[in-house]
């Protein structure tokens, strides 16, 4: 039972109290476990196996009704939020829109307790190089990363930058940390009735994301325009004739082995915090991946190549 297909007047399920109601359910039912999808910011059709951040979290599931207990929206705010279309499938359109303007009240009425933990938030790395990027797309127009000019494209470039942005790194960061705290408390609440939560984890990232923008040594790039020499896919089968072509840029493990795999061992660690336990979405791909040209029609001329194994 994924967040967003929970009852809710917004929309999309929140991590509130129609949340806690349904562990309380599943508890009675006889149930000590609960599995989601990924938590990640959707992306290429509002899916969340398609991110542009993986150590990111979804805004969408923010509860309205906790932001007015911790004053920082007025009672008004949450009823604008309220959506009174068909409760049987999410548009995202009118909710993106709802609650980015509620986050922006709510930041407008940032409390000194929300500006320390934002603050603290923002000193761990990925959370910054998120919180950056996402200021950057806006700046862009929603341009992706490598059609940006070379001194904002460039990660080690754009430092030079970021005072630029910082009133919009904040807020970001902010709307992080407002989910990262509302999920905290809601996991805790779960987890003393009993339920333990299982998370989702997309084993590739999107080429367009915070991840590869700020890592683009850890992905198989072309080192000038920073589009992929290869993608990520399945070949073909019963299901499709053509194979599936994702597209994600694929990992440079060897990169990540010098590195001691670095940035994977933090993205564990880290979904380590927000989950119970954690399923790995085509685990397969650590002991061998599907490889194919970018650019490719189809997943037809693929090939299998064997994946860090177990020394990652």
């Amino acid at each position: 039972m994924n967040i967003s297909s929970l009852p809710s007047p917004y929309g999309i399920g929140v991590i509130g109290a129609e949340a806690e109601n349904f562990a309380k359910k599943i508890k009675k039912m006889g149930f000590s476990k609960w599995q989601i999808l990924p938590l990640n910011p959707p992306g290429a059709g509002n899916s969340p196996y398609s991110s542009d951040g993986a150590f990111a979290g979804n805004v969408l599931y923010i509860d309205p009704a906790r932001l007015e207990e911790d004053g920082l929206v007025t009672k008004e705010d949450v009823k604008a939020c309220y959506y009174n279309g068909t409760p049987y499938r999410v548009n995202y359109e009118a909710v993106t829109e709802k609650k980015l303007a509620l986050l922006k009240k709510a930041y407008e009425n940032i409390t000194e307790e929300y500006k320390a933990g934002t603050t603290a938030f923002l000193k761990k790395t990925e959370n910054f190089n998120y919180a950056y990027f996402k200021a950057l797309k806006e700046h862009f127009d929603g341009e992706p990363f490598y059609n940006w000019k070379k001194e904002y494209k460039v990660r080690a470039l754009a430092e030079e930058h970021k005072g630029e942005f910082a009133d919009e790194i904040f807020f970001h960061g902010f709307c992080m940390y407002v989910f990262m705290r509302q999920w905290r408390e809601f996991k805790k609440n779960v987890n003393e009735l009993g339920i333990e939560l299982i998370g989702d984890m997309p084993i590739y990232v999107n080429l367009d994301s915070a991840d590869v923008w700020s890592h683009t040594d850890l992905f198989l790039l072309n080192k000038n325009t920073f589009r992929p020499q290869l993608v990520a896919g399945v070949p073909p089968d019963y299901f499709s004739e053509d194979g599936q072509l994702w597209g994600n840029p694929l990992y440079d493990w060897n990169s990540l082995y010098e590195n001691g795999y670095g940035w994977w061992v933090e993205r564990m660690r880290a979904m380590g915090k927000m989950y119970d336990l954690v399923r790995v979405d085509h685990f397969i791909g650590f002991a061998n991946y599907y490889s194919i040209p970018y650019g490719a029609p189809t997943a037809k001329t693929g090939a299998w190549v064997p994946g860090p194994g177990k020394r990652l």
